[in-house]
């Protein structure tokens, strides 16, 4: 199935918005269902565990989404990916991430940290391979993308290029314990300078199910120790750019650049159908732009608008 976007309007809340993501992922891109649960707890809501093939049809992609809700400016939506499926295993311990839990929510999982009231406007894009949402929460703009990387590598040496990306991370802590007005922990996609470590905000699959995420501190089917390696050593953005941020073109004109992961082996791919812009002069959050024939949606990737930070995702 090709790619598509969705705008949607006045999406009611934290439960409302994963409810309408879950619908576009299946209805509209054609993922699987594969399980659905909770995740307990007094803060851990619904989740769903998706499966794609790919756009190729020959791949293995499982994503997950699920919610949670303390109070209402501690809530959001959390994102995990997954290099195999048992249907023993809920949201977290299908062999993927760090998932160290208190009350069904996980510490270092990416998170888009909102606010429990009307989202104006919402989009979803994507395709079988990966998936991108952005939200309008008050004056700022919450992210995330999960999914399969543009792998430059063959399937042969890189048979899980997955990758969860979120606008928040609780880090150490859980993210019900952090609210909406601690911004300082926002970090957009476009946020990163060329070439910065990622930190928790990115996980990125390293080979197979066994060695993961980078970060495993327990197996999950036998409870033993496995190793732990520094995810902020390990991840981080690059543009095809470097100096993209910086620039101002003749005429008002904009220019875009993907994203692209890389480890300590190199680059491994591209994040599908988002971009990082040029500077914005003259934009407005939401603004629409014609790039080489094509047409993009814009938004800042910062609390304060920087100029420098924003980036673009596909419109037809």
């Amino acid at each position: 199935m090709a790619y598509h976007i969705e705008h949607l309007t006045d999406i009611n809340g934290p439960q409302a918005l994963y409810n309408a993501l879950i619908d576009f992922m299946t209805s509209t891109l054609g993922w699987e269902v594969k399980k659905t649960g909770t995740t307990g707890g007094s803060y851990g809501r619904d989740y769903t565990i998706l499966y794609s093939s790919g756009e190729s049809e020959q791949e293995d992609i499982y994503v997950g989404f699920s919610w949670y809700y303390r109070t209402n400016i501690r809530c959001g939506i959390q994102v995990n990916a997954y290099t195999g499926f048992d249907s023993a295993y809920g949201f977290s311990s299908l062999g993927s991430l760090n998932t160290e839990k208190s009350h069904g929510v996980y510490r270092w999982l990416p998170t888009v940290l909102l606010q429990d009231t009307n989202y104006d406007h919402v989009w979803f894009c994507g395709d079988k391979d990966s998936c991108f949402g952005v939200v309008r929460c008050v004056t700022i703009y919450p992210h995330f993308c999960v999914g399969l990387l543009r792998r430059y590598w063959s399937r042969y040496f890189d048979p899980y290029p997955l990758y969860a990306f979120g606008t928040f991370s609780g880090g150490y802590n859980y993210p019900y314990d952090y609210d909406w007005n601690d911004s300082s922990r926002f970090r957009g996609i476009s946020s990163y300078r060329h070439g910065d470590y990622c930190r928790d905000y990115l996980w990125y699959n390293q080979d197979t199910w066994h060695s993961d995420f980078g970060y495993y501190p327990v197996d999950p089917g036998t409870g033993d120790t496995m190793r732990h390696e520094h995810p902020e050593r390990k991840k981080k953005i690059f543009t095809a750019n470097m100096f993209i941020h910086a620039m101002e073109l003749p005429n008002n004109e904009k220019a875009i650049a993907p994203f692209m992961i890389a480890d300590e082996t190199g680059i491994r791919g591209e994040i599908k159908w988002v971009y990082k812009l040029s500077r914005a002069v003259g934009l407005d959050p939401e603004d629409e732009v014609t790039i080489n024939s094509a047409s993009y949606k814009v938004f800042p990737g910062t609390v304060d608008l920087n100029l420098s930070r924003w980036f673009a995702i596909r419109l037809a």
